[in-house]
């Protein structure tokens, strides 16, 4: 477990975001291609840094596929579905979500086939077309017959408005399906569980949460990413409700569901001269599970994002992951044997010997930590998970000597300028101007205020021109190539854990 681990902290230590445009060749098939996107270069290094390091018998470089994912027993025909639940040892099956911006439906891959779930159909309500699932053997191209593993997961994880919906041509006579993140459907891929008629729920739920705002922003824009952030999380909790009545019903046998803010304070605002003020201090400073509430805090908010993940991000993350999961398991044993259950919490057992070589839990005691600790440890870990909830300019915020150089370069451009307005200024002053001068400097300046107004009548037709999408391909493979080569190596070796341990 101990390899697996380093190789997936090397995996997101990849920068997939920026290395999806580090390819000039692939950059060019993107914008020339109509179902062939961001998200399908996302796919195939999904597969290249992660994937492609599992030591197993598959063939290195061949890409994997979904069907080849299929987990059979020796012995038999077998029906996850109706045949798991009497074996002792189950089957595992995966299923990986994603959402249908054709019918608004949840659009399921499995190692069996893809499409639209039937049981997950609302019919008395929702009257959108269906795309029906098919096996893979049913599939009309050999192509989509051996679906990558990699662009599957890429749907399941493409983010509306940051990466571009994932499309698949050539399934459903005149129609392009396209797919985007699950958690629009189904933010915790419970509902595809249940359909299975699974009855003990494990969820992690890693979604980034919806935080406060004590001053939100009144732009078009703000609203709307504001209220579709509302929503998100309004169906966030709608799917908690629902495996929680699933536990009353005796439908469901347990559950077991963690997230990024479990057992976090929920602080309570007063109005203004409140005669009976709710109490705000005086909660434990730690989690339940060992974690200072402040350094949760900070975890809950990291970015989710595919940029780079340094060690200090990915490690601090695990333990959080770890302490909880223990936690939780050992809360649920507590439950079990106060209700006269077994000893163990079903056939789990919660006081399995433990590894003490995780990579992660060095950080253990610092993570303990009080935000006003004088360990320089603690200090620059809050720092560094402080700036791990931006997306951009991460490395100037941690690296001084770099924010140095940026305000040197920047203010000896603007002495250089001025000194050669200085040197110049006789002729910038007698400078005369003709009336056609004046004409086409008015024609350019009245060009500059209405081209934009003109993109956004046709925002599509604009971005389109050749030249822009040539220009976006180079300028993206050259810049890529930059920030991989200088700021990625930077930040990365800023967030080295054993950096971190060596603070004194």
């Amino acid at each position: 477990m101990s390899e697996v681990i380093h190789t997936f902290v090397a995996g997101v230590q990849k920068n997939l975001r920026t290395c999806a445009l580090a390819d000039i060749g692939k950059n060019f098939k993107m914008i020339s291609s109509k179902t062939y996107g961001r998200s399908h270069r996302l796919g195939e290094l999904y597969e290249e840094h992660l994937y492609g390091h599992i030591k197993d018998s598959h063939p290195k470089g061949h890409p994997r596929t979904m069907p080849s994912l299929l987990i059979k027993p020796k012995q038999g025909t077998f029906s996850p579905k109706f045949q798991n639940w009497e074996r002792q040892s189950k089957v595992p099956i995966l299923l990986l979500n994603t959402t249908s911006l054709n019918s608004g439906h949840s659009w399921h891959f499995t190692a069996s086939w893809m499409g639209e779930p039937p049981g997950l159909l609302g019919e008395k309500v929702d009257k959108n077309e269906r795309y029906r699932r098919l096996y893979y053997e049913e599939a009309p191209t050999e192509e989509l017959q051996n679906y990558r593993l990699g662009y599957a997961v890429a749907a399941s994880a493409g983010v509306p408005g940051l990466f571009d919906p994932l499309a698949i041509d050539g399934l459903y006579e005149g129609r392009t399906v396209r797919l985007v993140d699950g958690g629009v459907h189904d933010n915790q891929g419970i509902e595809g569980l249940l359909d299975e008629d699974c009855t003990f729920i494990f969820c992690s739920d890693a979604s980034g949460q919806m935080n406060d705002d004590p001053n939100p922003s009144v732009s078009t824009l703000g609203v709307i990413l504001r209220s579709t952030s509302i929503q998100g999380d309004r169906i966030r909790e709608e799917k908690y409700r629902t495996v929680k009545e699933g536990l009353e019903t005796d439908t469901l046998n347990s559950l077991f569901f963690v997230h990024l803010k479990k057992d976090l304070p929920a602080p309570v605002v007063n109005w203004i001269g409140c005669n009976n003020p709710s109490p705000q201090g005086g909660e434990n400073p730690t989690t339940p599970y060992g974690i200072n509430i402040d350094i949760q805090k900070q975890l809950a908010a990291i970015r989710t994002d595919l940029d780079s993940f340094s060690e200090v991000e990915s490690y601090a993350l695990m333990l959080s992951g770890y302490q909880m999961a223990d936690h939780e398991l050992r809360s649920l044993k507590e439950r079990h044997l106060k209700q006269g259950d077994t000893e163990h919490w079903e056939v789990f057992d919660v006081d399995a010997p433990r590894n003490s070589n995780w990579p992660f839990l060095p950080l253990k005691d610092i993570m303990k930590l009080d935000k006003h600790s004088k360990d320089p440890r603690r200090e620059d870990l809050g720092l560094q998970l402080e700036v791990g909830s931006q997306v951009l300019f991460k490395v100037w915020k941690l690296v001084p000597a770099l924010r140095a150089i940026s305000w040197v370069t920047g203010i000896g451009l603007t002495l250089l300028l001025l000194s050669a307005l200085y040197v110049h200024q006789s002729k910038v002053l007698q400078w005369e101007i003709s009336i056609g001068e004046l004409s086409i400097l008015v024609f350019l300046t009245l060009g500059g205020l209405f081209f934009p107004l003109l993109k956004w009548i046709n925002p599509q037709k604009a971005a389109q021109t050749y030249v822009s999408k040539t220009l976006v391909a180079v300028l993206g493979y050259m810049a890529s190539k930059i920030h991989i080569g200088i700021f990625d190596d930077l930040f990365l070796k800023r967030g080295k854990l054993s950096r971190l341990l060596h603070l004194k």
